[in-house]
C-alpha cells in the first residue's frame, strides 16, 4: 500500500492505514515529512522520493528505510521503481530526503526572491550574468524559469514540507527558522 499525501495528513493516513494492513503487507509512505512525523506510523516502510516524479515518473529514486525496506525494494524494484534500502531503522530516509530539500527548496526561493527584487530595480540582466560568471556550469535563466514554475505548481505542498523540516531542525535543537522563511517564501510563489 503506498501513501502519497500531503505531510500534513501523513501521520493519520499511516494510522488509519495500519488497521488495513495484514501480516506480510507493507505501508510504503512516501511523503515528506519530518522524522517525528514518520515515527507516527506503525508497519511502515518510509521512502524518500529524492528527485522530481516528471521526468522519470516510476523510476524516481527513492530512499527506503524500515524493516521491510529491503523486502519492499526487492518487490516494487522487479515492477519497474527504483527504491534503494539505505537503512533497516525508520526515520533515517526522512532525514536524508529533508536535509536536502532544505537546499534545494531554498535555493528555489532565494533565486525567485532575488530575480524578483532585480526585475523591479531593472537590473535582471545584470543579476543573471553575475550568477553566470560566479557559477558558470548552471543555465540560471533556464534554472529561474523552471524554479518559477515548479513553485507555482507546487509551493503550497512544498511549504508543508518545509514546515515539517523546521520541525525537524527543532527536534535536533537547531534553529527552524531557515525552515519557516523557505516555506513562506514558496508558499508566496504558489498559483492558486
Amino acid at each position: 500500500m503506498f501513501s502519497a499525501v500531503t505531510a500534513a495528513a501523513a501521520g493519520e493516513v499511516a494510522r488509519a492505514a495500519a488497521g488495513y494492513l495484514h501480516p506480510g503487507q507493507i505501508l510504503l509512505d512516501v511523503n515528506s515529512a519530518s522524522p517525528r512525523t514518520k515515527q507516527t506510523a506503525a508497519k511502515i516502510v518510509e521512502g524518500a522520493v529524492m528527485a522530481a516524479v516528471a521526468g522519470p515518473g516510476l523510476r524516481v529514486p527513492i530512499l527506503a528505510g524500515g524493516p521491510a525496506a529491503a523486502s519492499a525494494a526487492d518487490i516494487l524494484d522487479g515492477l519497474g521503481m527504483n527504491l534503494t534500502p539505505v537503512t533497516v531503522e525508520a526515520v533515517r530516509a526522512a532525514a536524508t530526503k529533508l536535509a536536502r530539500s532544505i537546499v534545494m527548496k531554498g535555493i528555489e526561493a532565494a533565486l525567485i526572491q532575488s530575480i524578483e527584487a532585480a526585475r523591479r530595480w531593472s537590473v535582471e540582466r545584470e543579476g543573471l550574468q553575475s550568477l553566470q560568471h560566479t557559477y558558470p556550469g548552471i543555465a540560471w535563466a533556464t534554472l529561474v524559469q523552471s524554479c518559477t514554475e515548479r513553485v507555482a505548481k507546487h509551493g503550497r505542498r512544498r511549504a508543508q514540507e518545509m514546515r515539517e523540516a523546521g520541525e525537524m531542525l527543532e527536534d535536533l535543537g537547531l534553529d527552524p527558522g531557515l525552515g519557516g522563511a523557505i516555506a513562506a517564501a514558496q508558499e508566496q510563489g504558489a498559483k492558486p
